[in-house]
């Protein structure tokens, strides 16, 4: 077995050795983090030693917070095209959050307008069930959310 340059996290991973089959093959690995420390570092150096040029990996990445753009931008920084991985079949993304799985979707998203003092968003409701799609902004209070169609803040 032949050592590779390595730190603590591929030790504990079992990726210190030049071994086939990969070590991490046919594993389903979670990272778990907080919002005080975000755990997004370790998927960034997992993605790119799956996919480094002297593998044959295959890495089939799920996720539910980012688009494909926001990890191809990352990886393209630590020398890792995204972009040819996928098109040569080597990595597989999907991204569940555009997944048409649930019955509701439900979208906060920033006003265009940026934030405001009576107003912090805009939502939008998809409800598969009823067939239909609302649209209205919002205001976090203290204790309770207010939703109103657009224009009609009561602080307007």
């Amino acid at each position: 077995m032949n050592q590779r340059s390595s730190n603590l996290l591929d030790e504990a991973l079992g990726l210190d050795q030049v071994i086939e089959p990969w070590p991490l093959r046919c594993r389903v690995v979670a990272i778990e983090d907080q919002v005080k420390t975000s755990g997004s570092f370790i998927l960034n150096h997992l993605l790119k030693r799956s996919l480094s040029p002297n593998s044959s990996n295959v890495t089939i990445f799920i996720t539910f917070s980012q688009p494909f753009s926001h990890y191809d931008r990352i990886l393209r920084k630590l020398g890792c095209n995204l972009v040819s991985q996928r098109d040569n079949s080597r990595f597989f993304f999907f991204d569940m959050l555009k997944l048409q799985c649930p019955d509701i979707l439900i979208k906060a998203k920033p006003l265009a307008t940026g934030l405001g003092t009576n107003v912090h968003g805009q939502l939008t409701v998809l409800n598969k069930g009823r067939n239909m799609v609302s649209n209205f902004d919002f205001k976090v209070k203290e204790n309770v959310v207010e939703c109103f169609y657009p224009g009609r803040s009561r602080g307007l």
